[in-house]
């Protein structure tokens, strides 16, 4: 994995998605690389930053991608500038519930 899909599969997706909680103005939100390698997001463009585009809403729970959400959250990760596989790799490393959270649907497992 690239140091940008370790970011967001350590912490930086998660967090990124947990910052749209259906308000009426969710922020954008952006990647920045510090000067010490390091990335953090942003919900104001800066220099050098990439994607500006709001985290779909309820997205994950307890900490795994909602199921439901898996294909929204893989085009997000692309406007960020991963490919599919790089994308779909991150998911992988954070995991994809196996079934809906209670606050989605009835949480019947899929198969």
């Amino acid at each position: 994995m690239t140091p940008l899909q370790e970011y967001l599969a350590s912490e930086g997706l998660i967090n990124m998605l947990r910052t749209n909680s259906g308000g009426k103005n969710p922020p954008q939100i952006w990647i920045s690389q510090w000067q010490d390698g390091t990335y953090h997001y942003l919900t104001t463009k800066s220099t050098g930053s990439i994607g500006g585009e709001i985290a779909p809403f309820d997205s994950v729970y307890e900490g795994k991608i909602c199921r439901d959400k898996q294909e929204d959250v893989l085009q997000y990760l692309q406007a960020f500038g991963l490919s599919i596989l790089e994308a779909s790799e991150v998911i992988e490393e954070i995991g994809v519930l196996p079934v809906d959270p209670p606050s989605t649907t009835s949480a019947k497992v899929h198969k």
